[in-house]
Protein backbone atom coordinates (compact mmCIF):
# COMPACT_ATOMS: atom_id res chain seq x y z
CA UNK A 1 0.00 0.00 0.00
CA UNK A 2 0.89 3.66 0.07
CA UNK A 3 2.28 3.50 3.61
CA UNK A 4 5.00 1.13 2.44
CA UNK A 5 6.00 3.11 -0.66
CA UNK A 6 9.68 3.84 -0.89
CA UNK A 7 10.68 2.07 2.33
CA UNK A 8 12.37 -0.78 0.50
CA UNK A 9 12.99 -4.36 1.45
CA UNK A 10 13.95 -4.79 5.13
CA UNK A 11 17.18 -6.70 5.60
CA UNK A 12 17.84 -6.30 9.33
CA UNK A 13 17.78 -9.18 11.82
CA UNK A 14 15.47 -9.49 14.83
CA UNK A 15 17.53 -9.97 18.01
CA UNK A 16 14.76 -8.57 20.22
CA UNK A 17 11.00 -8.85 20.34
CA UNK A 18 9.80 -5.56 18.80
CA UNK A 19 7.16 -4.60 21.36
CA UNK A 20 9.17 -5.51 24.50
CA UNK A 21 12.21 -3.27 24.48
CA UNK A 22 14.44 -5.50 26.61
CA UNK A 23 13.29 -8.99 25.66
CA UNK A 24 15.89 -10.80 23.59
CA UNK A 25 14.64 -13.59 21.32
CA UNK A 26 17.18 -16.03 22.76
CA UNK A 27 16.12 -15.70 26.42
CA UNK A 28 13.09 -16.97 28.30
CA UNK A 29 12.30 -13.49 29.65
CA UNK A 30 8.81 -12.18 28.96
CA UNK A 31 7.15 -15.20 27.42
CA UNK A 32 3.46 -15.42 26.64
CA UNK A 33 1.08 -18.29 27.38
CA UNK A 34 -2.09 -17.99 25.28
CA UNK A 35 -5.53 -19.53 25.78
CA UNK A 36 -4.73 -22.42 23.43
CA UNK A 37 -1.67 -23.38 25.48
CA UNK A 38 1.04 -22.02 23.17
CA UNK A 39 4.19 -20.56 24.69
CA UNK A 40 5.73 -17.79 22.61
CA UNK A 41 7.44 -14.44 22.63
CA UNK A 42 4.23 -13.17 21.02
CA UNK A 43 3.69 -12.50 17.31
CA UNK A 44 2.32 -15.95 16.48
CA UNK A 45 5.66 -17.78 16.69
CA UNK A 46 5.26 -20.57 19.24
CA UNK A 47 7.94 -22.78 20.74
CA UNK A 48 5.74 -25.27 22.54
CA UNK A 49 2.26 -26.06 23.82
CA UNK A 50 1.60 -26.83 27.49
CA UNK A 51 -1.31 -29.07 26.50
CA UNK A 52 1.14 -31.35 24.69
CA UNK A 53 4.25 -31.18 26.91
CA UNK A 54 5.01 -30.09 30.49
CA UNK A 55 6.00 -26.43 30.66
CA UNK A 56 9.30 -27.36 32.35
CA UNK A 57 10.23 -29.57 29.39
CA UNK A 58 9.38 -26.85 26.87
CA UNK A 59 11.42 -24.23 28.72
CA UNK A 60 14.38 -26.58 29.22
CA UNK A 61 14.43 -27.37 25.49
CA UNK A 62 14.13 -23.76 24.27
CA UNK A 63 16.99 -22.92 21.93
CA UNK A 64 16.18 -19.86 19.85
CA UNK A 65 18.93 -20.50 17.32
CA UNK A 66 17.61 -24.00 16.55
CA UNK A 67 13.97 -22.89 16.27
CA UNK A 68 12.93 -23.06 12.57
CA UNK A 69 11.55 -19.50 12.57
CA UNK A 70 13.21 -17.61 15.45
CA UNK A 71 16.62 -18.97 14.47
CA UNK A 72 16.34 -17.47 11.02
CA UNK A 73 15.01 -14.17 12.38
CA UNK A 74 18.12 -13.97 14.58
CA UNK A 75 20.50 -14.98 11.82
CA UNK A 76 19.11 -13.23 8.73
CA UNK A 77 15.82 -11.56 9.64
CA UNK A 78 12.42 -11.77 7.93
CA UNK A 79 14.03 -11.77 4.49
CA UNK A 80 15.15 -15.37 5.15
CA UNK A 81 11.53 -16.34 5.81
CA UNK A 82 10.37 -14.47 2.72
CA UNK A 83 12.92 -16.34 0.60
CA UNK A 84 11.60 -19.68 1.86
CA UNK A 85 8.01 -18.49 1.27
CA UNK A 86 9.08 -17.59 -2.28
CA UNK A 87 9.65 -21.31 -2.93
CA UNK A 88 5.96 -21.76 -2.06
CA UNK A 89 4.72 -19.06 -4.45
CA UNK A 90 5.14 -15.89 -2.38
CA UNK A 91 6.27 -12.86 -4.37
CA UNK A 92 8.71 -10.59 -2.54
CA UNK A 93 7.67 -6.98 -3.11
CA UNK A 94 10.07 -4.05 -3.48
CA UNK A 95 8.54 -2.18 -0.50
CA UNK A 96 7.28 -3.04 3.00
CA UNK A 97 6.18 -0.81 5.86
CA UNK A 98 8.81 -2.43 8.10
CA UNK A 99 10.42 -5.77 8.90
CA UNK A 100 7.33 -6.88 10.89
CA UNK A 101 5.19 -6.40 7.77
CA UNK A 102 7.54 -8.59 5.71
CA UNK A 103 7.69 -11.20 8.50
CA UNK A 104 3.92 -11.40 8.88
CA UNK A 105 3.37 -11.90 5.15
CA UNK A 106 6.10 -14.54 4.89
CA UNK A 107 4.87 -16.42 7.98
CA UNK A 108 1.32 -16.46 6.66
CA UNK A 109 2.59 -18.37 3.62
CA UNK A 110 4.85 -20.64 5.69
CA UNK A 111 2.09 -21.72 8.10
CA UNK A 112 1.28 -24.83 6.11
CA UNK A 113 4.91 -25.95 6.47
CA UNK A 114 5.24 -25.08 10.20
CA UNK A 115 1.75 -25.45 11.71
CA UNK A 116 2.95 -26.29 15.25
CA UNK A 117 5.28 -23.29 15.33
CA UNK A 118 3.32 -20.61 13.47
CA UNK A 119 0.49 -20.61 15.96
CA UNK A 120 -2.08 -19.89 17.27
CA UNK A 121 -4.17 -19.86 14.11
CA UNK A 122 -6.10 -16.68 14.96
CA UNK A 123 -2.88 -14.71 14.65
CA UNK A 124 -2.95 -15.47 10.92
CA UNK A 125 -6.60 -14.88 9.99
CA UNK A 126 -6.91 -12.49 7.07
Amino acid sequence: GEAAHGRGLPTETCPAVPWWSCSAQDTLELINLDAEGYLSKGCGIAFGNVREQPVEAILAAYDARRHPIIGRLLERGPLALAEEAQTMGYVIKPDYADRCHLCQEARSVLRSRYPQVLAPAQHYLA
